[in-house]
């Protein structure tokens, strides 16, 4: 019994006729996307909130009352980051810069409090 060449497959090197549909994500959009999928956006939310965590079961009030407000702070912004990335349109003005420095502020005081260890 006589074994047949394999054919190849000429669809698969033929030029596509038509683009590949995506959503048109327009220029100022895609840097707040750019940074909500970067090592700063999301993924350093989740850092940070894992580091107060076991920081919020402290005893001293006034010290707790801040790191409450730390993690509130940081869910807000969760929220909207993840809206976004959901698909969300993102506002007109919408101000990534005092995002950035929020969660850069956050940090710096995590680190002062020793909550979280200098990379």
């Amino acid at each position: 019994m006589a074994v047949e060449p394999r054919r190849v497959m000429e669809h698969k090197f033929k030029k596509q006729e038509r683009p590949i549909e995506r959503p048109l994500i327009a220029p100022q959009d895609l840097r707040v996307h750019r940074f909500i999928n970067s090592s700063n956006g999301l993924a350093e939310i989740k850092r940070l909130k894992l580091a107060l965590r076991p920081a919020l079961e402290i005893r001293n009030r006034a010290h707790r009352k801040i790191l409450v407000k730390l993690q509130q702070q940081l869910e807000k912004i969760e929220s909207e980051f993840n809206e976004i990335k959901r698909g969300a349109k993102v506002p007109q003005k919408y101000d990534l810069a005092t995002r950035q420095v929020t969660l850069r502020a956050i940090r710096q005081i995590l680190l002062r409090k020793k909550l979280i260890g200098d990379q």
